[in-house]
C-alpha cells in the first residue's frame, strides 16, 4: 500500500462518504449524501459517473442479483445505473420522519447493516437494522449519530459506531446473524474527537 495520497476527482460533494469498490466494474462507488450524488469512479480508465437521487444518499452497495442497493434518506431502494432508476424496496423508520438512513454495510454472508439517526443530530431516535433476505429487523436502538458497521474477518464482532456519544460498540454476532454482548470497545475522550466510519484490515484490527 502506497502511503501517497492523490486526488483522482475533485468532484466538490458536500458530504461525501462511504466508498465501495466493485469488483464487476473495476470502479469505486460512493455517495455525497446532501448533494444527493451516487457517484463511480473507474480507477483503470479515470472515467466518472454521476447519478443524481431522489433524496439524501446513505449509501451505496452491489447487489448479487445484479444492479445496486442504496439506502435514502427515508428506505432502502433498488438502483440501476444503465436506466437510473430507483425502486423502493422497504420503508423504514417511518415512525421518526425527522430520521435519515446513515452508514450500510454488507457483510460476508451478504447481510445488509445499515443504521439511521436523527437529521438535527439531537434525539436518540436512530436504530441499527440487518436487511437479509427481503427482511428487514431491528437490531439495536438508542442512537444520535449511527456510523460504520463493520465487521471481523472472521465474521464473529460487529463494530457499530454512536459519533456523537464519541463510542464504538462491538456485539458477538453468531452465524444466523443474531446479535449479542453489548459492549464499549473504545471511547473517545479527546475533546475535538469523534469516530465517524470505521473499517477492520486482514488482521481483525478496527
Amino acid at each position: 500500500m502506497s502511503a501517497h495520497v492523490e486526488c483522482v476527482w475533485p468532484v466538490g460533494a458536500l458530504l461525501g462518504e462511504g466508498p465501495q469498490w466493485s469488483m464487476v466494474d473495476g470502479s469505486v462507488w460512493f455517495v455525497d449524501i446532501k448533494g444527493q450524488w451516487i457517484h463511480a469512479y473507474t480507477e483503470a480508465t479515470g472515467a466518472t459517473r454521476s447519478f443524481r437521487t431522489p433524496e439524501f444518499a446513505a449509501f451505496v452497495v452491489r447487489d448479487s442479483r445484479g444492479g445496486l442497493v442504496c439506502g435514502l434518506r427515508t428506505g432502502l431502494y433498488r438502483f440501476d445505473p444503465i436506466t437510473g432508476r430507483f425502486d423502493l424496496l422497504q420503508i423504514v423508520d417511518a415512525a421518526h420522519p425527522g430520521n435519515r438512513l446513515n452508514d450500510g454495510y454488507v457483510d460476508g454472508q451478504g447481510r445488509l447493516w445499515f443504521g439511521t439517526m436523527d437529521d438535527r443530530e439531537r434525539a436518540t431516535t436512530g436504530t441499527l437494522y440487518r436487511f437479509a433476505q427481503g427482511h428487514l429487523e431491528r437490531m439495536d436502538t438508542g442512537y444520535v449519530i449511527t456510523n460504520g458497521p463493520a465487521m471481523s474477518p472472521d465474521g464473529r464482532i460487529l463494530y457499530h459506531v454512536d459519533t456523537l456519544q464519541r463510542c464504538v460498540y462491538a456485539f458477538d454476532v453468531d452465524p444466523l446473524g443474531a446479535m449479542s454482548g453489548k459492549r464499549v470497545f473504545v471511547r473517545v475522550t479527546e475533546a475535538d474527537g469523534y469516530p465517524d466510519g470505521p473499517a477492520v484490515d486482514a488482521a481483525g484490527n478496527l
